[in-house]
């Protein structure tokens, strides 16, 4: 008599960001006599190892997520034994795959700039605003020193903003501020 550990098994994946961990249905038998089991699959992106073995069996279940996008994917793995009364024994796999988030990455992730007082403006800087994830980034960014200027407030990464210092009224000493890009 087949029992298994498990009546489902559920994954969890990002699109592009590898396969999600393994986990294990434990294949045992309930009966007397020796149970040759064999795991079947419908879908190419499931993977079971080993598929067939002598119970007690430890089957890897896991997922190859390489060539799927977004969505819900379903698949049901039969487990049979000539010799079992109760064969098959079935248990449903769902992976859900999801688009990773966009992500900001700035280079540079600070910037120094270096005047005198009543001297001219120093030279500009820019720095660029890069999405390492997945999707669509619009950013935003936000300063409140009124020292500074932006080439650009919003856009859609990969961007490139410059920096314009305004020294006109600051007295000798340090200015630090920051730029809040959401």
């Amino acid at each position: 008599i087949i029992q298994l550990s498990q009546p489902s098994f559920t994954f969890n994946g990002q699109v592009g960001q590898g396969n999600p961990p393994s986990q294990i249905q434990n294949i045992t038998n309930i009966g007397g006599q020796t149970l040759n089991s064999t795991a079947t699959k419908l879908s190419p992106w499931r993977v079971l190892t080993p598929a067939a073995g002598t119970a007690p069996t430890a089957m890897v279940v896991s997922v190859n997520t390489a060539a799927l996008g977004a969505g819900t994917f379903y698949d049901t793995v039969s487990v049979s034994a000539a010799n079992a009364s109760n064969s098959p024994q079935k248990f449903v796999v769902t992976l859900n795959m999801t688009i990773p988030p966009p992500t900001i990455q700035l280079v540079p992730d600070s910037l120094r700039f270096q005047g005198l007082e009543n001297g001219t403006n120093p030279a500009s800087q820019a720095f660029a605003i890069n999405n390492v994830g997945q999707g669509v980034l619009n950013w935003t960014a936000t300063e409140t020193a009124g020292w500074f200027s932006l080439s650009a407030y919003s856009g859609t990464a990969p961007s490139n903003v410059t920096v314009n210092i305004d020294n006109t009224g600051l007295t000798a000493g340090v200015y630090v501020d920051s730029i809040l890009i959401s």
